[in-house]
């Protein structure tokens, strides 16, 4: 699977917190529609394995 980028774009004043975005791979080769959600569901694993841990060690 393609490695998506995270990038900090922003911080919320007053509320401690920040604004990133985070591209996902979206597929674009399904033959079908079962073949695309079982793709996305990849795609929201890959996120659970590498987003979540990079933002709960992040110290800003």
């Amino acid at each position: 699977m393609r490695e998506s980028k995270f990038d900090e774009i922003g911080r919320l004043n007053g509320y401690g917190g920040h604004i990133f975005k985070y591209g996902m791979h979206i597929p674009q080769e399904a033959s079908d529609f079962k073949e695309f959600v079982q793709e996305m569901q990849k795609s929201e694993e890959h996120v659970q394995k590498v987003l979540l841990p990079k933002l709960s060690k992040k110290s800003y």
